[in-house]
């Protein structure tokens, strides 16, 4: 599994939507599909910026597949951890910014 971001030039946020909507037999709620679709590019480069180590193209741009269900280039992958890669870096995040409030829950999972 990956990340679906809008990363490629030719993609937009109505293509996503229509295959989130197809993928999820048009149960999904519309707006919500919509929030996430155009957040998703922001998304993404947040997590680059903090860190987070996604598959390259030999030229160092992130490297887009088209899975299932996608009629682009949409999904960004951490080889086969994608969850894992994200789960590391924003634990990273964390640890280094005091600001962030943490229940006791939260400092254990900041242990491991």
């Amino acid at each position: 599994g990956g990340i679906c971001a809008i990363l490629d030039p030719l993609d937009s946020v109505e293509s996503h939507a229509t295959d989130t909507m197809v993928a999820g037999d048009f149960l999904c709620d519309m707006k919500v599909v919509e929030m996430v679709c155009r957040e998703s590019t922001e998304a993404v480069l947040d997590l680059v910026k903090m860190g987070a180590n996604f598959d390259r193209t030999e030229t160092g741009e992130l490297h887009l597949t088209r899975e299932g269900g996608h009629a682009h280039t949409r999904v960004v992958h951490a080889a086969d951890l994608t969850g894992a890669e994200i789960t590391r870096t924003l634990l990273a995040k964390v640890r280094c910014c005091q600001a962030i409030p943490r229940s006791e829950v939260h400092s254990q999972l900041l242990v491991r």
